[in-house]
């Protein structure tokens, strides 16, 4: 399956470092330095708990995201893609 994003840690939240092109991340709009703080109602506090939500859904679902950008909430849905 197609991860969101890549990752860096940032503080206590993972933040988004690179948006890959044709990725379920560049269809929801997400961009880099975007902070994912809930993946499909799961509150996403670390690295782990963003690839345990990843790893629950499969490709074809649609999945819901909240993000920070600078600092401002943001939401959308996805459907997730097969890795490519």
């Amino acid at each position: 399956m197609s991860p969101i994003a890549s990752f860096e840690a940032s503080g206590a939240f993972p933040s988004s470092r690179a948006i890959c092109a044709s990725s379920t991340a560049e269809g929801l709009g997400l961009k880099s330095g975007d902070i994912i703080i809930e993946f499909s109602g799961r509150t996403v506090k670390t690295i782990y708990d963003y690839m345990d939500a990843l790893g629950a859904g499969k490709a074809g679902d649609t999945v819901s995201l909240k993000w920070l950008r600078g600092g401002q909430p943001m939401a959308g849905e996805a459907v997730l893609k097969v890795r490519q």
